[in-house]
C-alpha cells in the first residue's frame, strides 16, 4: 500500500514537472514494509491516486522530459510507466484482498502492449519475475499478469496452502 501511495505522489509530481525529493529519489524498499497504517491512510491514498489521474489528464504532462524515482524519461514514456504501476499493483492488491479486478480491456491492452514483448530476464530483474506462461486465449488480465511475472492463478487461498 505504501508503494502505491508513494508512486502516486511521485508520478503526480512528474506529470506537473514539479521536481524535487518526490521525483529525484528512488523508492525505498524498506518503506514498503509498513505494517501499521495511520487511520487516514485510505483517504490519503484515494486523494493521491485521484491527483495522479488529474495530473496526467493535462496535455502538458505528456510533453518533454520528466523524472520519477530518480529516473529521467520522456514524459510520454513516464506516463505509461505510471499507468502500468497502477494497473499492475492494482492487480496485486485486488488478489491479496480477494476482490475482483475490474479494469477495462482497453486499458489492460495498452499496458500489455507497453510490456510486450518482454525484455530478457536479466533486464527485468528487480522489476518483474520470470514470465508465467498463460494460454493465448486466457483473459487479458491473466495474460498481463503472466507477462509481468505474476501467476494469474494466485489467490489468498492458494498462498495459504
Amino acid at each position: 500500500m505504501t508503494h502505491v501511495d508513494g508512486l502516486s505522489q511521485a508520478f503526480s509530481a512528474a506529470a506537473r514537472k514539479d521536481f524535487g525529493p518526490l521525483t529525484s529519489t528512488p523508492p525505498d524498499p524498506a518503506s514498503n514494509q509498513q505494517s501499521v497504517f495511520p487511520p487516514e491512510w485510505r483517504d490519503d491514498m484515494r486523494r493521491h491516486v485521484h491527483d495522479l489521474a488529474d495530473s496526467w489528464d493535462d496535455d502538458a504532462a505528456w510533453e518533454g522530459m520528466t523524472q520519477a524515482g530518480g529516473v529521467e524519461l520522456p514524459a510520454e514514456i513516464m506516463g505509461m510507466v505510471a499507468l502500468s504501476e497502477l494497473v499492475l499493483h492494482g492487480w496485486d492488491i485486488a488478489r491479496a484482498a480477494g476482490i475482483s479486478f475490474d479494469v477495462p480491456d482497453e486499458i489492460l491492452q495498452v499496458v500489455f502492449d507497453f510490456h510486450f514483448p518482454p525484455q530478457p530476464q536479466d533486464e527485468r530483474d528487480g522489476m518483474f519475475g520470470p514470465v508465467v506462461e498463460v494460454p493465448d486465449d486466457a483473459p487479458l488480465a491473466d495474460r498481463l499478469a503472466g507477462l509481468t511475472g505474476r501467476d494469474p492463478r494466485w489467490s489468498r487461498t492458494t498462498a495459504q496452502n
